[in-house]
């Protein structure tokens, strides 16, 4: 009876006009680890802007990169907002880890599929991109074919290649997985833009 209560009461929250959603008990719990990890209180918010809930830390303005790595890890997969001492730092750091967890992923995936040693090399600076474009496309297979667009020093997908394997009734998820590790691995600069800042194809 009380849980059945407490469900109520959360559905009435959740549908009363302006009332704030219910964090999810996943924030609250990632919120619990975060305040271990010596940045003061950690509290799980809903951010209306994001449509989704945040982890805030407001007295880590003084936080060690080994505390505010201990945040990364304890809040994942959620955002956190930090002062703004100490936020530029936690985002380079969370980048720096998901990097280096996407690189191991990728050469893991293209090894299992007998890639990994074929992946062409890339030096920025040094290396064609137009070439390895080529390379990265001929190694993904005949799917890839046209898949990435290069604009003087920007190197990302085809509005019309993405459109084309979102309709497919083949599964895309090979492909594009392919040219994305390939990419990774080779630390070749392939960015992800919006709509609305990719060159006209």
């Amino acid at each position: 009876m009380v849980a059945a209560s407490l469900l109520l009461f959360a559905a009435l929250v959740q549908s009363s006009p302006g009332a704030a959603p219910v964090v999810p008990l996943g924030a609250q719990a990632a919120a619990e680890r975060a305040s271990r990890c010596g940045v003061g209180p950690v509290t799980a918010t809903y951010a209306e802007e994001l449509q989704d809930e945040i982890l805030a830390a407001p007295g880590a303005t003084a936080a060690s990169d080994a505390q505010l790595r201990c945040l990364d890890a304890a809040a994942a997969p959620f955002e956190v907002a930090l002062p703004p001492a100490a936020q530029p730092r936690f985002g380079a750091l969370r980048l720096a880890r998901e990097s280096a967890s996407n690189a191991v992923e990728a050469r893991a995936w293209l090894s299992a599929r007998g890639l990994l040693a074929r992946v062409p090399a890339y030096a920025e600076g040094t290396t064609d991109g137009a070439a390895f474009v080529a390379a990265i496309e001929r190694l993904c297979g005949p799917r890839a074919n046209g898949a990435i667009l290069s604009d003087g020093d920007i190197h990302t997908f085809r509005q019309t290649w993405l459109q084309r394997e979102i309709r497919s009734r083949a599964a895309p998820d090979e492909t594009l997985r392919c040219l994305l590790s390939a990419t990774k691995v080779a630390n070749f600069p392939l960015v992800m833009l919006g709509n609305e800042s990719l060159p006209a194809d």
